[in-house]
């Protein structure tokens, strides 16, 4: 039965399922190699690999949705929006539009790479169970992520209710360096749920249980960059909803893992990781 499945395939459906046994070979390669011999090193290259592979793995999300569920669920979500708040917020928020608020909010939404990616290795260069933790939390709000835009596609506002808007956005030059990112490097469907609000959000409470300066550098620019979710039009309420739920999953499932440090190679005894700091066990 497989066997017909497979052959049942269109010819230009093969070169996205090669790249997906390519990366499932990959991280399988990944856990063989830590297995094999553990230690924090090993673990934390293992760790690294799997948001590279996730950021390749971004990029054919579009593909696989326009296969699995052809259909734009834009107005499921604006649905959704009425029933939360009577209507779309960026629609509502027309009338502040504003130059420097849009160029604020736009820097604000450029950083969420940086942040994410800056926390990532911070963490990755702390102590390898608080790091595999982290990771954790992280990875599993991608996938669940992933898997929202392959299932509920949406394009968001600024494209779905383009001819709704009777203002445009006004800015400088980060509002258009902040737009001419989002076209060329956006799978267009990747609305539901908002990994701007989850990925953010997940890093924001677990710095402020493991390391609370950082959780306060990053909270004001974090409370930007969900504004600027609505505020420029990429996404629903809704998607910022379900990525607040999404974090606060992935924060549970990141604090209930069991820290397994013999494991990961590490032969220090290691304190409760919601106090103090263990040795980083090199």
């Amino acid at each position: 039965m497989a066997l017909i499945g497979l052959l049942s395939v269109r010819p230009r459906d093969w070169p996205l399922i090669g790249c997906f046994a390519l990366w499932l070979a990959l991280t399988h390669l990944a856990a063989a190699y830590c297995e094999a011999r553990p230690s924090p090193k090993r673990w934390r290259a293992r760790l690294l690999l799997y948001p590279l592979i996730g950021n390749v793995i971004y990029f054919q999300l579009a593909a696989v949705a326009a296969v699995i569920r052809p259909e734009l669920q834009d107005q499921r979500l604006q649905l959704v929006d009425r029933w939360l708040v009577g209507g779309d917020l960026s629609l509502a928020l027309q009338r502040w539009n504003h130059p420097w608020l849009t160029e604020l909010l736009s820097a604000a939404y450029l950083s969420y790479v940086p942040y994410v990616a800056a926390a990532t290795l911070l963490y990755l260069l702390d102590d390898i169970t608080l790091a595999a933790r982290f990771c954790l939390g992280i990875l599993t709000a991608v996938a669940i992520g992933f898997l929202g835009y392959i299932l509920i596609p949406a394009y968001g506002p600024y494209l779905a209710l383009a001819d709704q808007f009777t203002v445009p956005l006004s800015g400088g030059w980060i509002a258009q360096f902040n737009a001419d990112v989002v076209r060329m490097g956006s799978i267009r469907v990747d609305t539901f749920p908002s990994l701007h609000c989850a990925l953010p959000a997940f890093v924001l409470a677990f710095d402020f249980l493991h390391h609370r300066t950082r959780f306060w550098v990053g909270l004001i620019p974090c409370l930007l960059l969900w504004f600027s979710t609505v505020y420029l039009r990429y996404h629903y309420l809704a998607d910022a909803v379900a990525g607040f739920a999404l974090a606060g999953f992935a924060l549970f499932l990141a604090l209930r893992w069991p820290a397994a440090r013999e494991r990961l190679g590490v032969r220090d005894a290691a304190g409760p990781l919601t106090g103090g700091y263990p040795s980083r066990g090199e």
